[in-house]
């Protein structure tokens, strides 16, 4: 926030009165007559800095006046000059010291209060604004995070299904009465069962390798975001909420891939063996189910080869 005009000339008035001690404040403790000599040197300092638009000269040079020389007009000052140059919450802990230093400057006092007051409503406003943000930071996260967990659910009740229609099949293989079959050298009628599950498993596999590229995308996307996080956006929330996308990512990638891995080569086998068995003329019945073990799940595959 920059002080308008008036508040500048008020801040040169306060300068000047630091400049003259016969019309400064009493002090805390007394300064030796050096220290009061030095402490003017730097209030000059100060004023030039102050018409130069140099604030963080000003600043220090009247930090080193207070050191020197604690009289209470030096808080004034010091306020009004981190007033002009936009530290609203320095400024306004100096206008409160100054406010509690027992100044009799009624005055200075009356418009301490009043820049005081200006920026406490100033600064207020503004932590209302960041904790406005902050909430619709969190309900963001909340969203995705249900958004995600839900495809989750979707994913898993999708895979279910496809498992329960792989099984069904099989049953009804199973149960279908066997017919004789003519040995030739090739029969497209024999192996046929055993390329179909060949090809639904290489599409599965394909399905999944695909989800898992997806999911590294994703994975690298959250690491890119966190290490691009600076030192202003660094809040625990949107931190916590990154690595967690990046290890769900990370984990569901490792998962497909492992399932794609297993489904390509089940289909592979199987594409094989059907057409064998069209060569041969005749089906070798093979059983295809599904395994979970601590260490993974897979496929196993029974019959005679």
């Amino acid at each position: 926030m920059i002080l308008r005009l008036p508040s500048i000339l008020v801040l040169a008035v306060s300068l000047g009165l630091a400049v003259h001690p016969a019309a400064a404040q009493p002090s805390p403790a007394p300064a030796t007559r050096a220290d009061r000599r030095a402490a003017k040197v730097a209030v000059d300092r100060a004023v030039v800095a102050m018409a130069e638009e140099r604030y963080d000269d000003a600043i220090a040079a009247l930090t080193e006046a207070y050191r020197l020389d604690p009289q209470p007009v030096h808080l004034y000052s010091l306020g009004a000059a981190l007033h002009v140059k936009g530290d609203t919450r320095a400024a306004r802990q100096r206008y409160w010291d100054f406010l509690a230093s027992g100044s009799t400057d009624r005055k200075l006092l009356r418009q301490a209060r009043a820049f005081a007051a200006e920026l406490d409503a100033a600064i207020a406003k503004e932590d209302a604004g960041r904790e406005d943000e902050e909430r619709k930071r969190r309900a963001a996260e909340a969203a995705a995070d249900e958004e995600r967990q839900r495809q989750l659910d979707v994913d898993a009740q999708r895979l279910q299904a496809e498992a329960a229609r792989l099984a069904r099949e099989r049953e009804r293989g199973e149960r279908a009465p066997q017919r004789p079959t003519v040995r030739e050298p090739r029969s497209d009628g024999a192996g046929r069962g055993k390329r179909r599950l060949g090809t639904a498993a290489l599409v599965l596999g394909g399905a999944a390798l695909g989800g898992a590229a997806v999911a590294g995308l994703e994975a690298r996307s959250a690491q890119r975001e966190l290490d691009g996080l600076g030192p202003g956006d660094e809040w625990s929330a949107s931190r916590a909420w990154l690595h967690r996308r990046g290890d769900d990512a990370e984990t569901r990638a490792l998962v497909l891939s492992a399932a794609s891995a297993a489904l390509v080569a089940t289909g592979a086998v199987l594409y094989y063996l059907g057409e064998r068995d069209a060569r041969r003329g005749e089906e070798r019945r093979i059983t295809v189910a599904p395994s979970a073990t601590a260490h993974g799940a897979g496929v196993v595959l029974s019959g005679a080869f």
